[in-house]
């Protein structure tokens, strides 16, 4: 894409995990390609909660999945019920359920402001 739009060092933003590796990953690999990242609500180390338990993941696992992400799909356009499928779950926010709904709704609701309803 940066090549495409004929981009001079731009500066990415990643959003919470995945955004914000892909981000730091790409800064790392290309630094004569990207002028700085931006990490908003990005963990350093990711763990997930399921059922109210953390769980950890080892660095290799959480690569081989954050890289399954890359590449020209993750520029791509969605429609919102495929967004709202996939995005993270309430308990992610917060292990209080009303706050990890009222949060998932917050961020939900600005995520799907942006997207367009293009079937992909």
């Amino acid at each position: 894409m940066i090549g495409k739009e004929h981009l001079r060092k731009p500066i990415l933003i990643g959003h919470f995990v995945q955004g914000a590796q892909i981000a730091l990953r790409a800064a790392v690999e290309m630094p004569d390609l990207i002028g700085g990242v931006i990490a908003v609500g990005a963990p350093a180390k990711f763990i997930s909660v399921i059922n109210g338990e953390a769980k950890e993941y080892p660095l290799e696992s959480t690569i081989k999945y954050i890289d399954q992400f890359t590449g020209p799909r993750w520029f791509g356009t969605m429609a919102k019920e495929k967004f709202d499928a996939g995005n993270y779950l309430p308990e992610v926010y917060s292990l209080n359920d009303k706050t990890g709904k009222d949060l998932w709704n917050m961020s939900a609701k600005v995520a799907n402001a942006s997207i367009r309803e293009v079937p992909v």
